[in-house]
């Protein structure tokens, strides 16, 4: 029973790579948001040590960022489900933010094709490549993102991809305005320093 629950967690891991499409709608019907967290879990445990073989860090602070580490993908795993949840809504779509965390778990399976990566960088000293397949993987996983608000919300391409890049749109401009303001200020204080220079 064990053997086929993995050949059938294997076998949909392996069309969320490569056949999306077919797999998320598999994976809403027949998976469990418990089973989502363990893959979060899992791969972010994996990867994460995979990482440390670079030696960088040894001892019990690799426990400690291990453990860290996985905390914070927890966060970023519900924190995106509820902020992208909020902006499909609000924007027309209509889903169930439960299938939102069910598919945006398995999608942290992608980082485990970091892990021979890793042991490439380890064994040759090459940070490079590290940062290379990251980028890659990172671009990977916001695609198949805009894949699981299509699948979930039912909307359009054009309108998944208008959610997706949504909250980082309205946080850019928000740091933008926050610098021009601050830029202000400091502009006004210093032309009021120049017209009335402190006495002394």
């Amino acid at each position: 029973m064990v053997g086929n629950n993995m050949g059938s967690l294997l076998e949909t891991m392996y069309d969320l790579l490569l056949k999306p499409q077919k797999a998320m709608p598999e994976i809403m019907q027949t998976k469990s948001l418990k089973q989502s967290l363990l893959v979060v879990l899992f791969c972010t445990m994996l990867t994460t040590w995979g990482g440390l073989t670079t030696g960088l860090f040894s001892g019990t602070s690799q426990i400690i960022i291990v453990f860290f580490d996985m905390i914070g993908s927890l966060f970023i795993w519900g924190a995106a489900a509820a902020i992208w949840h909020l902006f499909a809504e609000l924007t027309g779509g209509c889903g169930q933010i439960k299938q939102l965390l069910k598919l945006l778990g398995f999608i942290y399976f992608i980082d485990v094709l970091l892990m021979p990566i890793y042991l490439v960088a380890a064994v040759t000293s090459s940070a490079g490549i590290v940062v290379v397949a990251t980028i890659l993987v990172w671009i990977w996983k916001g695609v198949l993102s805009i894949f699981v608000l299509k699948a979930v919300y039912g909307m359009s391409g054009a309108k998944a991809v208008l959610v997706f890049f949504l909250p980082f749109l309205i946080f850019v401009g928000i740091f933008l305005c926050s610098m021009l303001l601050a830029g202000s200020l400091m502009m006004t204080m210093f032309n009021e320093l120049m017209v009335n220079p402190p006495q002394i």
